[in-house]
């Protein structure tokens, strides 16, 4: 059973796959995971499904199997691609002036994600105790971990990038990275055919408010506006 349902949310609506609620059916536009409302319906987060421009909508695939293992516990319900044309994630109403990608633009192959923080035992319990009495703080860490584990929605939303991220700590980043990030931790740094390039810093990240969504969206916007284009 697949409803377009109207939620609380004025003018929004929302997919609910097998009845399951909006917040258990994964949407992706061009094999993109796309930032919930910002407007939540009560309790639940869901993506507005009216922001789509319908001319811009090839398709609508519903893969109606619970797809969890894949992509996260949002995809319990199942997963529902929808498909742009233009070969473009299509979020807003410009998109119809943008266009698709440029393929010549230069590449994003990865990303890292660089703590504020040194790994390691020592460097770990600095962190900690720092943290505990207020003298050290990771935006990133907030958006990745838990109190003990990394968090499940990061997972979920890291699965559905469309390039590998990895985490490291200021005292395991390569020469490449260091010398991108000197100073300028926690960020997030892009890595291109032309080499390694900044895409989000500490008050971006602080922006995110510890949601791994929000990271999701930034890191979208960061390669549009720095002219990059995924692999």
């Amino acid at each position: 059973q697949e409803n377009a349902t109207v939620t609380s949310v004025r003018g929004a609506s929302a997919l609910d796959l097998r009845s399951l609620g909006p917040a258990n059916t994964l949407v992706l536009v061009d094999g993109r995971r796309q930032a919930p409302n910002g407007i939540a319906a009560g309790a639940t987060t869901f993506v507005d499904i009216n922001r789509f421009p319908v001319a811009l909508i090839e398709r609508v695939e519903v893969l109606r199997d619970g797809a969890a293992a894949v992509y996260g516990a949002d995809a319990t319900a199942g997963v529902a691609p929808v498909m742009d044309p233009a070969g473009e994630a299509t979020t807003t109403p410009d998109a119809p002036e943008r266009g698709g990608p440029d393929p010549g633009a230069t590449a994003v192959r990865s990303l890292t994600g660089v703590y504020h923080a040194d790994g390691g035992v020592r460097g770990e319990l600095a962190y900690v105790v720092g943290k505990a009495i207020g003298r050290a703080h990771c935006a990133l860490c907030d958006i990745t971990h838990g109190r003990f584990s990394e968090r499940d929605e990061w997972r979920a939303c890291r699965a559905g990038l469309p390039v590998p991220f990895a985490t490291v700590h200021r005292n395991e980043r390569t020469p490449e990275v260091a010398a991108a990030t000197d100073g300028w931790t926690p960020s997030v740094v892009a890595h291109t055919d032309g080499g390694v390039v900044r895409l989000l810093g500490p008050a971006d990240l602080e922006a995110c408010g510890a949601d791994p969504a929000a990271l999701v969206a930034a890191l979208e916007r960061a390669v549009d506006d720095a002219g990059l284009r995924w692999a």
